[in-house]
């Protein structure tokens, strides 16, 4: 199965997503939202943060919102992998520049590792390049599959941001990752 996966993962491409998206994009984020927190059971109060945080509503705002670029990782015409970015530079924490926010960047569960996830990333990066600007996102501590893949690719752990809902309190890191040189490069591309 994963040579069928890698296989498919390569005839992917990247477009802009559009407030058409929305229900698809709610389905996927809502599948990897609960792979990734919901590993050992599903509790009442996680169940809602769920449902609200991946809602189709959520994704039509973020995509009619002109401060958000969310990118899709296409094959076939299925959904496979998006990166949502916020546009409009904020500094993480007052010791570090300003950069554009990675907000999510979530692959599939049965096509992780087949480079949708660096080929959205590297989509990202070069939107932060080219507006002269860092990139930095949070991830959830526990999540160490997407810890390991962000340090790897050269991000620095540079401290914690607390997620919040209900009653939970959850260690997020927060992971930066310089402004590089400027570099152009398509949207729209196939995936290597």
């Amino acid at each position: 199965m994963a040579s069928v996966a890698i296989e498919r993962a390569r005839r992917c491409r990247l477009r802009v997503g559009s407030v058409a998206d929305a229900e698809c994009l709610s389905g996927l984020a809502l599948l990897v939202f609960l792979d990734t927190y919901a590993a050992d059971g599903m509790r009442a109060d996680l169940a809602r943060e769920a449902l609200a945080v991946c809602s189709a509503a959520n994704f039509a705002a973020a995509l009619s919102d002109p401060q958000q670029r969310l990118v899709l990782s296409e094959c076939d015409g299925v959904l496979l992998a998006f990166a949502q970015l916020v546009l409009q530079p904020a500094a993480p924490a007052r010791d570090l520049p300003p950069g554009l926010e990675l907000i999510r960047l979530y692959v599939h569960p049965a096509y992780q590792r087949c480079g949708l996830g660096r080929a959205l990333l590297a989509d990202s990066e070069a939107q932060a390049r080219s507006a002269g600007v860092a990139l930095w996102l949070t991830a959830w501590a526990g999540n160490t599959r997407a810890l390991d893949f962000y340090r790897a690719l050269g991000f620095g752990d540079v401290g914690t941001r607390p997620y919040v809902f209900e009653a939970n309190t959850y260690e997020n890191r927060l992971l930066f990752k310089p402004a590089g040189p400027v570099a152009d490069g398509p949207t729209e591309r196939r995936q290597e």
